[in-house]
């Protein structure tokens, strides 16, 4: 997972309540075929280059001679390399996924990044609007809090 940017916390994890919207790919995700995401690789083809000098190189170009559900042309290139190349239509090689007609998940829980040290239990809001209304509440404290320290 990349690094996130985040502002500087100012006070302990214990203070903070976190407000997230997800759609977890275990939920909200499927397998797609290359149609269903109108694929670049497979709409224009694609090319695979191997280095056979090496045993990796020796080793993928086995695999791709042995796919039975691809045909490539096979040329070399003039570095050596070989070139595996898939015309139009050719399924690539990557996996796709496609967004489920499933509502976020609009979620609220104790702590932040650093944790939840109270051990709030974590929300999920039946209705977007909910989650909003929750928000603004916990902003209005946050403000008043401010508002009385000045």
């Amino acid at each position: 997972m990349r690094e996130l940017n985040r502002m500087p916390v100012n006070g302990p994890a214990s203070l903070y309540t976190t407000f997230g919207i997800r759609a977890p790919k275990s939920s909200h995700w499927a397998p797609a075929t290359c149609e269903e995401v109108n694929c670049p690789y497979q709409a224009r083809g694609f090319k695979v280059s191997v280095d056979e000098a090496k045993v990796i190189g020796q080793q993928n170009a086995v695999a791709l001679r042995k796919d039975t559900q691809r045909s490539p042309k096979e040329s070399r290139d003039e570095f050596g390399m070989t070139i595996f190349e898939y015309p139009p239509g050719t399924r690539c090689m990557g996996e796709h996924t496609k967004r489920l007609d499933k509502p976020e998940l609009f979620i609220v829980k104790g702590g932040d990044h650093r944790g939840n040290p109270k051990g709030t239990a974590t929300r999920t809001h039946t209705k977007p609007e909910f989650w909003v209304e929750e928000f603004a509440e916990v902003q209005d404290k946050i403000i008043s809090a401010i508002e009385k320290r000045d």
